[in-house]
């Protein structure tokens, strides 16, 4: 078992090296909260919020309790891309669906057995319209840039450490990225992205989040192709505001599929 020691003081050297090269930056915020109220039952089991021109609607529950047996989902209007919640939760986002309206639903248990569900939404995070909050950006020289899935055949071997890259979805309405680190579920992200502990239990983690192929025009667009969500909070480990990384770790998951990083305390 690796100790938080020894990855910490290996993420400073990682860390220190790289100062520098980069500067400081922030959560890349793509949506906002907005206000709303919705108490869901028995007699009223399904509601769909719309937000005009949202590129996405998350919804947050301040409270779910559901009884054994019972379920709610969210989902598109149509019912697809839909996420199942059971049990007993607060204070959390659902997961988004991609475009201006997402429908939630409740199941009441076969037979109607069980107690009332309490199922309250007090707001929701909408995605900013397309092309409304672009910054301005430059390279040097042409842009050959690719989607991930364009390097699946002719770089396998980078293809595949890839996949233990991470999209961070931040409290509704920020996006971050994140790398498992070691084969125990530690990922690395940076400070200012996660940086204590109340950071950590809003955030979900996605893998995989890429198109099925290399000319998908969804590959241009932000969130564009949906992964696997395996976490919607994480464990805090440690942190550093002055080199900007933080160390924290998913809970609970079988993580094998998407390989992992490894690193040294010096250069080849």
């Amino acid at each position: 078992m690796l100790s938080v020691s020894k990855l910490a003081v290996c993420l400073g050297l990682l860390a220190s090296s790289a100062m520098g090269q980069f500067c400081f930056q922030s959560v890349e915020k793509i949506g906002a909260d907005q206000s709303y109220n919705l108490t869901l039952s028995a007699d009223v089991s399904t509601k769909t919020i719309t937000h005009d021109k949202a590129t996405y609607i998350a919804l947050h529950f301040n409270q779910l309790d559901l009884p054994h047996g019972a379920s709610v989902t969210v989902s598109a209007p149509d019912g697809q891309n839909a996420v199942t919640y059971t049990g007993k939760h607060s204070d959390f986002y659902a997961e988004f669906i991609r475009g201006d309206a997402a429908k939630v639903t409740y199941h009441a248990p076969p037979k109607g057995k069980g107690a009332s569900p309490v199922i309250s939404i007090d707001r929701y995070a909408s995605g900013f319209p397309e092309n409304s909050q672009k910054h301005p950006e430059a390279i040097c020289g042409k842009d050959d840039s690719e989607a991930a899935i364009c390097y699946k055949d002719k770089e396998p071997t980078q293809y595949k450490k890839a996949q233990a890259v991470a999209r961070l979805f931040m409290n509704g309405s920020g996006l971050c990225t994140g790398w498992l680190f070691g084969s125990e579920g530690h990922l690395i992200t940076n400070n200012h992205c996660i940086g204590d502990a109340s950071k950590a239990k809003n955030v979900q983690v996605e893998f995989a989040a890429e198109c099925a192929t290399c000319n998908d025009p969804n590959n241009t667009k932000q969130l564009g192709c949906k992964g696997k969500v395996v976490a919607s909070s994480v464990e805090f480990i440690h942190t550093n505001k002055a080199l900007d990384y933080t160390l924290v770790k998913i809970n609970s998951k079988d993580l094998a599929a998407y390989g992992y990083l490894t690193a040294r305390e010096s250069g080849p």
